[in-house]
């Protein structure tokens, strides 16, 4: 039974009132905003957008299979024989299911921050239930002797101790790791103003879906004759049954509306902006919320992935490490560990969710009981093995056959299954190169829209630039001016590409290990560090070349005017073509750096250019063209030369396509 629903005396102690809340000044005067609306965690939901956003991060945290490993060496297997195995995974306790659980004190770390639970010991010290509490009721606190409780105020008011040891805690990112910013709080005008626009809304039809107003009377009035007519006024004209009746006015009064027209308001403007303000607030792309404005089938797609890598993620983190700092002991952490399965967010798509089995099955890294386990399908004799790849066979190895390895009878014939024959090394390249092309061709409009909204960025703010500095100052201001824009540009740019770049980097290695035939598996801190450096290098040249080029027309032209018009009209220039050519580059320049980087954990040891299609002269020059993969297929200060074109002058060192503007050459492994 619940620590809470016992009551133990032996484990709980009235004490003094709780440490001050860290919010203690907003907590005084009620959660009151300036919208004049309270606003508290519990009033929040009242609004539906909160409510939608806490529940998509609850419940898609929740319904995320929660499992404990326990290491075998370099294997792994579930421990279905631990007790917190069955806590996490199906029962949390007597009363709630893990699901409900879990959800529960999801919604509780969106909403304040942090969220406690009370984990229940048996007789033998294992954890039997987790239990959730209010996270509002709860404060960390350190006792004269510098022990940690949890000091909690129990439905009745009064205030106990709960030993820390009993206590599980997930925590979003915090001033002081005790506890956790707590977003409504921290957005308390925001939302604020969205629970004041619904009361508005609902006043404004209250009362007729019309202003208020002052009926004019030319002459006197009793307060008996006002009443009456107040009265009457208010019964044939106010609610929304009565929107849009027909007021008849007589002696000579008039009505004069005192109210602001609703479209003045920007009533309707307001409450949508304020969708975003939430979906910005706990980081939900704004579609989940029902907000389909600029939404297109690519970008919601993509936003999908970004809700996934940037949402979802750092909150299974911190589930699973708080897992294992409260709920195993030290000799348990030795050998177990928690881990979501997130293969569950693919359970409403089939058709990837078998593309993905085949793959891992024909690649030899996933058996067909293991993907048959997956479907929660009981699994077949003979179904145990991994298959091997053709193109995987050691020399001197006999391969594989397809059906039974053994010849077996039929009738008084012995039949020998039909063996396929590998392929080519050759026309395996071939097809590796050709395919490999045509997902990078795919790539290329996802990279030009994320630098079309950079380019959209860049190009207003300069833009604004112009009229406050030529004409009116000189043009050594505006020169100062785009140094310091172009060094905040280092800053903002890479956001633009870091998700799309993650992304693209999942594909590639899967496109890698599909042509190794063995999965490629790279360190997720060193991917983020690679992908940092990258961006770092892309932002770089994005920052010199457009500072340059706009330096150079402005100390090109005769004077301000031309200077101005010459800038603005780059402007529309790059608007135009930046987008396009960005995304080619970028589309073959990143896919083929990240296939290198597959090559290399995979230990890949030469590497081999392949020019596919209507390649142009010079690439054909490279075409086949095999190097060491820590060597260059090119060298600065090469040139690369072909009949019918003009010489190219190699100014970097190549490692990888493309080799020029325009390029659309892959590299294989060699």
């Amino acid at each position: 039974m619940s620590f809470f629903r016992t009551l133990l005396s032996t484990s709980l102690r009235a004490v003094d009132p709780p440490t001050p809340d860290p919010y203690a000044s907003f907590a005084l005067m009620g959660g009151m905003t300036a919208a004049g609306v309270k606003v508290t965690e519990d009033i929040s939901l009242q609004s539906t957008t909160v409510f939608a956003a806490m529940r998509i991060i609850a419940e898609s945290v929740a319904s995320l299979p929660l499992v404990i490993f326990r290491r075998r060496g370099r294997a792994k297997e579930r421990a279905t024989d631990h007790p917190l195995y069955g806590v996490l995974h199906d029962l949390a306790n007597g009363e709630l299911t893990a699901m409900e659980l879990r959800e529960t004190i999801m919604g509780h770390a969106a909403l304040w921050g942090t969220a406690y639970g009370e984990i229940e010991y048996d007789a033998a010290g294992q954890v039997r239930g987790l239990w959730p509490l209010r996270a509002d009721s709860g404060f960390p606190i350190h006792d004269e002797a510098g022990k940690l409780w949890l000091q909690y105020r129990l439905p009745g008011g009064q205030e106990v101790r709960l030993p820390w040891y009993r206590i599980h805690k997930v925590q979003g990112i915090s001033r002081d790791g005790v506890v956790g910013y707590e977003p409504i709080r921290l957005a308390a005008q925001a939302v604020g103003l969205i629970l004041g626009t619904e009361r508005y809304g609902a006043a404004f039809f209250q009362n007729g879906a019309r202003p208020g107003g002052v009926l004019e009377h030319p002459g006197h009035l009793n307060p008996k004759a006002r009443d009456a007519l107040r009265a009457q006024w208010t019964a044939m004209h106010s609610g929304l049954n009565n929107a849009q009746r027909v007021a008849i006015l007589e002696e000579g009064m008039k009505f004069n509306a005192l109210g602001i027209p609703n479209e003045e308001a920007q009533f309707l403007q307001t409450r949508q902006f304020q969708v975003t303000e939430i979906a910005r607030l706990f980081r939900i792309p704004p579609h989940m919320l029902a907000d389909l404005d600029r939404a297109t089938f690519s970008n919601i797609e993509h936003q999908s992935l970004e809700f996934v890598m940037h949402t979802l993620r750092p909150w299974l983190v911190r589930v699973e490490q708080a897992i294992y700092r409260d709920l195993l002991t030290p000799a348990e952490r030795q050998t177990l560990f928690a881990r979501h399965i997130v293969e569950g967010l693919l359970r409403g798509d089939t058709t990837s969710r078998y593309a993905g089995y085949q793959s891992g099955i024909n690649t030899g890294w996933m058996t067909r009981n293991e993907a048959r386990e997956l479907e929660d399908l009981n699994p077949l004799d003979g179904l145990d093995e991994p298959l091997v790849p053709l193109n995987m066979i050691e020399e001197g190895q006999a391969a594989p056959v397809s059906g039974r390895s053994d010849e077996h009878l039929h009738g008084e014939h012995r039949i020998r299954p039909e063996v396929s024959e590998p392929q080519p090394w050759e026309a395996r390249a071939e097809q590796v190169g050709t395919a490999r092309q045509a997902a990078m061709r795919r790539m290329v409009r996802l990279w030009e829209d994320a630098a079309g909204r950079a380019v959209k960025r860049e190009a207003a703010d300069i833009r604004r630039a112009v009229p406050r500095y030529f004409g009116k100052r000189n043009v050594e201001d505006f020169m100062g001016w785009l140094e310091g824009f172009y060094e905040n540009v280092r800053d903002w740019l890479p956001d633009y590409f870091r998700a799309l770049m993650e992304t693209y980097a999942e594909q590639m290695f899967a496109d890698v290990s599909d042509e190794l035939g063995d999965p490629v598996e790279v360190d997720a801190e060193a991917l983020a560090e690679w992908v940092n450096e990258y961006l770092a290098n892309l932002t770089a040249v994005w920052a010199v070349g457009g500072e340059r080029q706009l330096r150079t027309l402005v100390l090109d032209a005769e004077d301000e005017e031309q200077a101005a018009a010459a800038v603005l009209q780059r402007m529309d220039d790059w608007e135009t073509t930046k987008p396009g050519k960005t995304g080619l580059e970028q589309a073959f320049e990143a896919g083929n750096a990240l296939v290198v980087l597959g090559y290399v954990t995979a230990r890949v040891a030469t590497l081999r250019w392949m020019a596919r299609g209507e390649s142009c002269p010079l690439c054909k020059k490279l075409d086949g063209r095999r190097i060491p993969i820590t060597g260059a297929f090119l060298e600065e200060g090469d040139t690369l030369e072909a009949e019918g074109v003009d010489p190219l002058p190699i100014v970097r060192k190549i490692k990888h396509g493309p080799a020029h503007g325009g390029c659309d050459c892959v590299v294989v492994a060699g």
